[in-house]
This record gives C-alpha cells, sequence and structure tokens, in this order.
C-alpha cells in the first residue's frame, strides 16, 4: 500500500533524525528497552520493526554503541534473528547488520567480523530468497568499504569470491541478485588489490559475459529497461574496478574492449534517465588511470559527452512561492532559497550531479595524460574558471579549483615537449599561470568575505579553503618553473602567495578564538562540543595544507621567499601556533624545520630573522618532551635540520638538544607503535649531531649507542636519511667516529647488511653500501655475517652478486 509506504518511510527518516537530534544518552536506552520487546514479540512485523530502528538509530548512536558491552548485545540479537523463519524479518536483520558495519566501523568488525562473514555467505549461498540474497552481498559491500587491512575478511575471501562469480556464472540468478553481486566483488577486489590477480582470469570472462549479454537484451518497457540500464552500468563498474586493482598488464586487452563498447554505446541514442551514461564516464576514467598515456587515442570520443554534460546550465529554476508545496513528478528539483518575497529558486539535483560528475572525470584526464590534454587545456580552462565559485554544488566548486593547477602543468609539459601551436608560446604559459593564481587568490578572499559561498553547512568554509590551498601548492610544486626565470613576476606573486598564506593562517586562528569562547558558555554541552570537535579537525586539515604550501614555495623558492616570510609578519603567527593546540604546534614545527631545511644557504634565514634561534629553539626543546606523538616527531626532526644546517650560532643548542634526543631513543616505549616515527626522527637526528656537531661533545661515546638502534624501519623516508648518513660517516676517514683499530666496524656491516637492496635505501646508496661491504676485512664480514639470520644472508649474498650491481 502506497499510504503505507510512505508512513513507514516518514518514521525511518524520523527516527534516523531523532537519534542525532537528542543524542544517543537519551535515545539509546529507550529505544534498547522498546526494541527488545519487540525482537522477542511472536509477531513478524515487530520484530521487523524492531530491527529498523536499531538501523536508523545506530549512526546518531554509534559513539555509545562502539562501547563493548552495548556493541556485543546489540550485534549478536540480530545474528540471532538472522535464523528468523521469516524472511522478512532475515531480510531486516541482514540489513540491520550490513548498516552497522558502515556506522560502528571498524569495531564491529574487531569484535564479530567472523560471525558477520560467517552468516553473511550463508545467506549468499543460499538462493531460496533471492532478496535476502541480494542483500548478503549489499551487506558484504559495507563490511569490505575500507577493509584492506581486516585480517578476517582476508581469511573469507576466497570463498567470497568463488561464492560471487558463481552467482554471475551461467545467468541464473535473479537480476537483482547478479547486480548487487557485482558491485560485492567490485568492493572485495578493491580491498584485495593486486591479489585479485589470482581470480581474474576466472573473473573477467564472467564479468565480460554479463555485458555482452546484456549488451544483446531487448530493451522492452517499464521495470525491465531499468533492470538492463542497471546491470550495464553495474557490470561496467565491476569490470573497471577489477582492472584498476590488477593493473595495466593483466587488463589492457579487456580495457581496449570495453572502451570499443563504450564508444558503440556513445554513438547510440541512450535514454537520458540511462544510468550507464554516468557509469561509462566513470568506467572510462578508470581506464585511464590503469592504462596512462595509452589511453590517449579514446580521450577525443570521451571528452565530447563530457564537455556537454560539464556545461549543463538549465539546473536552475525560479518558482513561486505559492507552487513550491505542488508535487514534482520527477522528485529531482529541491528549494535553494528565497529570491523575492514572492519567489524561491530551485535547482536540478539530477543536472547537477551529472555536471559533478562530468567535471570530476575531466580532472582524472587532465592530471593522468599531461602533455597529451593539450588539446582541451584552453576550452577546459573557459568553462571551469567560471565554476570556482559556484554557489550550488561543492563537488562541482572543488572539481574546478582542483583542475586548474592540472591545465597549467598540462600546458608547460606540452610547450617543453614542444607539442603547442605557435601561439602557445612562454608567454601563454605564463599568462595561464598568472591567471589560476589570480583565481584562486580571489577564491580565497572569496570565502573570508562571503558567508554565502559556505552554504547550507557553515562547517563547509575551511573545506573549501583548504582546496584552494592545495591547489596554491601544486600550482608552486609543479609549475613554478614557468615563472623561475622573470624575476618580477617571480617577486610578485610569492608576494601574492605569502600574503594569501598569512591571511587564511590569522583568519583560521580568529575562528578557533571564537569557539574557544562557545566553550565557555553556560550552556555547552557535549553534542556542541563534537560539532567544534568536527569544525577544529576541519582546521587542522588547513593549518596542514597551509604549511605545505610554505614548504612547496620554500623548496622552490629557498632563500628568495624569506622576505616575503618577512613582509607578511608570517612567522608573527608561526610563533602564536607554539601556544595553541597540539596539531597548532606541529605544525608551527614543521614550518620552523622547513625555513631551517630550505632556506640556510649562507645563513640566509638568520639575516631575515635575526633572534630565530632564541625564538624559535625552545618550542623545539619542549617539543621533545610533548604527550603528542607527532609533535615530537616534528621537533625530533627539526633538531636533526638544524644540526646539519644551523650554523655556527645553533651551537649553544647542542647540549640542550642531546639531552632530549637521547631521552627519546631511549624511553622504555620508543618503539611502540605510537611512538615510532618519533624514535626513528630522533634516532635521524643524533646521527647528525654526530656528523655534524661531534666536535661540540664526546661522539666516540655516543656514536657506538646509535649504532645500536640502527636499521631504522618504521619511517622509511627518515630511514634512508639515517642510513645514508651513517654511509658518509664510514666513507669520511677523518670523522674519528669508528675508533681506532676499527671496533665498530662489525655493527657498521651487520647494519648495512640488513638495508642493502631494501626499500630503507635508494638505488644510488644501495652501491655506495655495496661497495663498503665488499671492502670490509674478512675478520670483521665473519663476526658481522653471523648474527644474520639464513633468510638474511641468502639476501646479502644475492645482492654483492656483480648482477646485482648491474
Amino acid at each position: 500500500d502506497e499510504d503505507e509506504s510512505i508512513l513507514y518511510d516518514t518514521a525511518s527518516h524520523g527516527m534516523d533524525r531523532l537519534a542525532i537530534a537528542i543524542g544517543a544518552k537519551t535515545i539509546l536506552p529507550i529505544a534498547m528497552e522498546s526494541i527488545q520487546a519487540y525482537f522477542s514479540n511472536p509477531d513478524w512485523k515487530r520484530r521487523h520493526a524492531g530491527l529498523r530502528t536499531l538501523t536508523q538509530i545506530a549512526e546518531g548512536c554509534n559513539k555509545l554503541m562502539i562501547k563493548e558491552q552495548n556493541l556485543i548485545a546489540v550485534v549478536d540479537v540480530c545474528l540471532g534473528l538472522c535464523q528468523d523463519t521469516n524472511p522478512r524479518v532475515r531480510y531486516a536483520a541482514v540489513h540491520a547488520i550490513g548498516q552497522m558495519c558502515t556506522d560502528l566501523r571498524p569495531h564491529i568488525q574487531q569484535i564479530r567480523g567472523e560471525k558477520i562473514l560467517q552468516v553473511l555467505v550463508h545467506f549468499m549461498r543460499d538462493g531460496s530468497h533471492k532478496r535476502v540474497q541480494a542483500h548478503a552481498c549489499s551487506a558484504i559491500v559495507n563490511y569490505a568499504d575500507d577493509g584492506e587491512k581486516d585480517p578476517v575478511l582476508k581469511q573469507y575471501m576466497d570463498q567470497i569470491i568463488e561464492i560471487l562469480i558463481e552467482i554471475l556464472r551461467g545467468g541464473r540468478a535473479a537480476p537483482l541478485v547478479v547486480e548487487k553481486a557485482l558491485t560485492a566483488l567490485a568492493s572485495v577486489a578493491d580491498c584485495a588489490g593486486e591479489g585479485f590477480i589470482k581470480y581474474y582470469d576466472h573473473a573477467m570472462p564472467v564479468l565480460e559475459a554479463i555485458l555482452e549479454n546484456v549488451k544483446a537484451m531487448p530493451l522492452g518497457t517499464g521495470a525491465n529497461v531499468r533492470t538492463i540500464q542497471q546491470l550495464r552500468a553495474k557490470s561496467l563498474e565491476c569490470i573497471t574496478l577489477v582492472g584498476m586493482n590488477v593493473g595495466k598488464e593483466k587488463f589492457h586487452e579487456a580495457a581496449e574492449r570495453i572502451m570499443v563498447l563504450v564508444h558503440q554505446l556513445q554513438q547510440s541514442e541512450m535514454d537520458q534517465n540511462d544510468p550507464t551514461v554516468s557509469y561509462m564516464q566513470q568506467a572510462s576514467a578508470r581506464i585511464c588511470k590503469c592504462m596512462g598515456k595509452e589511453f590517449q587515442p579514446y580521450l577525443p570520443s570521451v571528452m565530447v559527452p563530457l564537455m556537454r554534460s560539464a556545461k549543463i546550465d538549465n539546473y536552475q529554476k525560479t518558482i513561486s512561492n505559492h507552487d513550491l508545496n505542488e508535487d514534482d513528478e520527477d522528485g529531482k528539483w529541491e528549494t535553494y532559497g528565497m529570491v523575492s518575497e514572492t519567489e524561491s529558486l530551485q535547482v536540478n539535483s539530477s543536472l547537477l550531479e551529472e555536471k559533478a560528475t562530468a567535471c570530476e572525470m575531466i580532472i582524472v584526464y587532465a592530471e593522468e595524460l599531461k602533455e597529451g590534454f593539450y588539446p582541451y587545456v584552453e576550452p577546459v580552462m573557459e568553462l571551469f574558471q567560471g565554476l570556482v565559485n559556484f554557489p550550488f554544488n561543492d563537488e562541482i566548486r572543488e572539481a574546478a579549483i582542483s583542475v586548474m593547477p592540472l591545465l597549467v602543468n598540462d600546458a608547460m609539459l606540452a610547450f617543453l615537449a614542444q607539442q603547442t601551436q605557435p601561439q602557445h608560446g612562454e608567454a601563454w604559459v605564463k599568462s595561464l599561470f598568472s591567471g589560476v593564481l589570480e583565481r584562486l587568490v580571489k577564491a580565497v578572499h572569496m570565502e573570508h568575505r562571503n558567508s554565502a559561498y559556505v552554504h547550507m553547512n557553515p562547517n563547509e568554509g575551511p573545506t573549501i579553503l583548504t582546496s584552494i590551498i592545495e591547489s596554491i601548492h601544486k600550482l608552486v610544486t609543479d609549475s613554478s618553473e614557468v615563472i623561475e626565470n622573470d624575476p618580477a613576476m617571480k617577486g610578485s606573486h610569492m608576494s601574492v602567495i605569502g600574503n594569501t598564506l598569512h591571511s587564511v593562517m590569522t583568519n583560521s586562528m580568529k575562528r578557533t578564538e571564537e569557539r574557544k569562547k562557545k566553550m565557555q558558555s553556560e550552556d555547552f554541552d557535549e553534542e556542541e562540543q563534537e560539532t567544534l570537535d568536527a569544525e577544529l579537525e576541519q582546521e587542522t586539515e588547513l593549518f596542514d595544507q597551509v604549511a605545505e604550501c610554505i614548504n612547496a614555495c620554500l623548496k622552490k623558492f629557498k632563500t628568495a621567499f624569506l622576505p616575503v616570510l618577512q613582509e607578511t609578519k608570517m612567522l608573527e603567527v608561526v610563533k602564536q601556533m607554539m601556544n595553541g593546540s597540539q596539531e597548532d604546534r606541529r605544525v608551527a614545527i614543521c614550518i620552523v624545520d622547513d625555513i631551517v631545511d630550505y632556506a640556510s644557504e649562507e645563513g640566509a634565514f638568520l639575516q631575515c630573522f635575526p633572534g630565530f634561534f632564541e625564538g624559535f629553539m625552545p618550542d623545539l626543546i619542549a617539543g621533545c618532551d610533548d604527550e603528542n606523538d607527532d609533535v615530537r616527531q616534528a621537533a625530533a626532526y627539526g633538531l636533526g635540520v638544524c644540526a646539519e644546517k644551523g650554523g655556527e650560532t645553533w651551537s649553544q643548542w647542542v647540549p640542550h638538544a642531546m639531552e632530549k634526543l637521547i631521552a627519546q631513543v631511549s624511553h622504555p616505549e620508543a618503539r611502540s607503535n605510537d611512538r615510532e616515527m618519533a624514535t626513528d626522527n630522533a634516532i635521524s637526528a643524533l646521527g647528525k649531531m654526530c656528523e655534524f656537531r661531534g666536535n661540540l661533545f664526546d661522539a666516540g661515546q655516543v656514536f657506538p649507542h646509535w649504532l645500536n638502534y640502527l636499521p631504522v624501519k618504521g619511517d622509511e623516508e627518515e630511514a634512508r636519511t639515517v642510513h645514508e648518513s651513517l654511509v658518509r660517516m664510514v666513507e669520511n676517514p677523518n670523522s674519528g667516529l669508528l675508533g681506532p683499530q676499527n671496533p665498530h666496524l662489525p655493527q657498521i656491516a651487520l647494519v648495512l647488511a640488513k638495508v642493502i637492496g631494501t626499500d630503507l635505501v635508494n638505488d644510488e646508496l644501495n652501491n655506495r653500501i655495496r661497495a663498503i661491504l665488499t671492502q670490509i676485512p674478512q675478520e670483521f664480514q665473519t663476526t658481522a655475517w653471523g648474527k644474520l639470520t639464513p633468510e638474511e644472508q641468502q639476501h646479502l649474498q644475492q645482492q654483492l652478486q656483480p648482477q646485482a650491481q648491474a
């Protein structure tokens, strides 16, 4: 009955909103008391209603429900009802489990993962009730989402994939089950990653057969049309997701066949409501990601429909307020806001979704094809520059912001490869760079000035700002070469970037202060705290991106960026951040680290900021004792950078730094998961102390202790730095660290033997290590090699073979 269905849906949505609005502490005890009574009721409708209620309140009550005792009780009840005699109740139980796998992850997987998968596998095999079978496949998607490291899922992977392929093979399963199995297989393939290769030869022929069968089916009318369209769309999605995970070498032949099919479909007349249209766009983009530049021949055929969708402009209309309550036949028009006392503005959500998907797919081609995207740089730039401040859809807006630096880079690479037309020379690329920077900076100031662009959710402001700063960062990192030989332009652009970053940081700090005032009000409660925590997390992401952008500018422009930091008084803001939250301190210390790391040539940063060390070294020293692991890591890294590049002025800080670093590496929990990254950075810094400041303390005493902490394995990037430092000290006969008669040589040999040919060293360093190891006297080799495991000895022998060097 339609009226009952509307009432059912209204009650379901109402329960969801109620749980979020009044909070878990209030609603969960009341709801659970009623739900328990419903679960034991002989009327199946009541058991079904209890499960539906539990499903609807799970998201709003997730923080309370994930407490182990609550979670076990709730999940076990649902698992029990999966054995209910009524298939509708079993369906609702499977639905509840699937929804909770999303709302209560990863806790539900950790506590009841095996029992959940046993139930889902059972229902996937059992074809007696198609809707329950289909929903079990859907619940697998919920369970597997973000489940790459789930040990239980890995254990059941073979079983699940075997069942899904069997469902899809032969065309015996109902279309609904096939559709859900396709989605489940795509999701599981995503978890398996490259490991899906072992299933590929069994799965791909089955998937392609489904696509061919659907293609050959007569469309018919009504529900049959929608079923065929949906199967075609889902099979395209599954095939290309599988292809992305197994890689180009394995997927290449199938990818070419799929692109031929996509081209044929594009040439046919397709229903405007056919989901295949958007699925084709996404499938083509995945194939491009997989094939890389080999996708180039297909680009013209995919860009025509994409640009058509991206240019959609009939997504809005003005409607009289008297007509607002009239039924929308398509259900696609939503009221955006009032434009006057008598009229309102409506937007078509379906058209905006199509436009957004097209914009996001264009990004893929611009990013993957580089100079091969050159023919589309100007038309895409012309279209997207008008979307940077698009008010109706944030996905479209973020796509426009993200594509801008990609287009500049594509143009620059095409110019450098001499693939551009005569009118598109160096001046054209420079103008693109300048134009994009100007638009992005204007967008930042628009965010600060006009809260209307924050849309319906005030938390979206920092999110959009983060995207803009990320694009400025990408512009500097990938394309700043175009202004390198133009001092005036470079200086002007650096100043604009510096002022923009300063503005973003100061405005963010103001918002944080306003939140602190809210927290001090008498009626501030736990629900408001959750909202503020979410907002602060967004501000942290914004600060992270600002720090990354400063890092990029210092890397690219080095000492030339210092006057910009001086002009904007950026270090005053950084100093304020040192007194802020843990995240503020971490970001501030990272900025200090980068200034020393990239702008230390001839003491340039000390000339710009004479009191630099006096101002910031106490913060780095204190950071080594911070309770936050990331702050300690940044502080330790900074001490290592200062040891190497801080100049003579920094020498007075060596005793303090040594004390803190030794405390870090010798901490009882130094190798715990939480502390490992900070410990590795402290070990690296200690090595730099021995190498660059060894004349200021008894390095001969510290060096053997430092050796005992090697090799470093947690932070791979820092590990390569540490091991290169060791190699430099060994190669330098004047370092004095090896000691008389080389007593430390066996330990050095042991460390180098463990890292050679691994990800803990790069290729160039690998060759230097090989040269050292082959020159070590036999007696030292015997001592060192005897401490290696048989596997390590075999690996070492392979690495020392002449062909290993080649």
